[in-house]
């Protein structure tokens, strides 16, 4: 199908409006409620060419790049209130909405393609790119407001892994993945501060510590503890020989 030459700002709201529709009834509202989606290739199609063709005509792109953040942002949210109410089981809660958000960054991204082809790298005072955004929300939004309470159980879990629990090992290494990716946010240089309503959304941090190195450190402290005190029973109640194998065990 030809793309339009000309477009009049009511034809391209009227277009907005149809992508936002197709978007909502047949994959966000789904997703904020964790419902099984099953994303054909139509469907993705329907969406990708609906954006490819507003987003060919420049004067529509400012409009669905706040589109992009927007419903990002929405949805989001909608992930921490649910978080907030099943924060009692923050590890299997954070890994279900972590599902979630892979497969909202992945959907949106490769949908909204044409919006990074033509418009944010190009422009004279470089935009962020649209993964970079949804990555800083997943961050700054989703992830620090539970950092502590998620490095706690993490190590938690981890204790009685080394006691021979190891059930939750998918877990936990489910959970230092997230860290992982999100330490790979690169940080923001200072003639792209333009992107102010996402710098907006950033919660206040209490460390600028990366995820990674603040969970380390946690760590470190409990497994010196947890070695200490092995250490110390161990010596007193066991022979040398039953000492080393023991140790050995541990450090394995």
């Amino acid at each position: 199908e030809a793309l339009p030459e000309e477009q009049t700002e009511a034809e391209f709201e009227a277009k907005l409006a149809e992508i936002k529709e197709i978007l909502s009834k047949g994959f966000l509202e789904h997703l904020k409620k964790g419902e099984l989606i099953v994303i054909t290739k139509d469907y993705f199609l329907k969406v990708y060419n609906n954006v490819f063709k507003q987003a060919n005509i420049k004067k529509n792109c400012p409009s669905l790049y706040d589109y992009y953040k927007e419903a990002m942002k929405d949805c989001v949210i909608e992930f921490v209130k649910q978080l907030n109410k099943n924060s009692s089981d923050i590890i299997s809660s954070f890994i279900e909405i972590a599902d979630r958000m892979d497969k909202l960054i992945d959907f949106m991204t490769n949908a909204f393609y044409f919006l990074d082809f033509y418009y944010t790298r190009r422009k004279k005072k470089k935009l962020t790119n649209l993964y970079d955004i949804a990555l800083d929300m997943y961050k700054n939004i989703l992830f620090m407001p539970f950092q502590k309470q998620i490095t706690k159980e993490v190590n938690e879990l981890i204790k009685e892994d080394r006691g021979g629990n190891k059930e939750n090992r998918i877990k936990i290494k489910r959970i230092l993945g997230i860290m992982k990716t999100l330490d790979l946010l690169k940080p923001k240089k200072e003639e792209d501060n333009e992107e102010e309503e996402i710098n907006k959304m950033k919660v206040e941090l209490e460390s600028e510590t990366p995820v990674q190195d603040y969970w380390f450190n946690l760590f470190k402290e409990d497994t010196e503890k947890f070695f200490s005190v092995k250490a110390e029973k161990g010596i007193i109640n066991k022979s040398t020989p039953e000492y080393v194998v023991e140790q050995l065990n541990y450090l394995e």
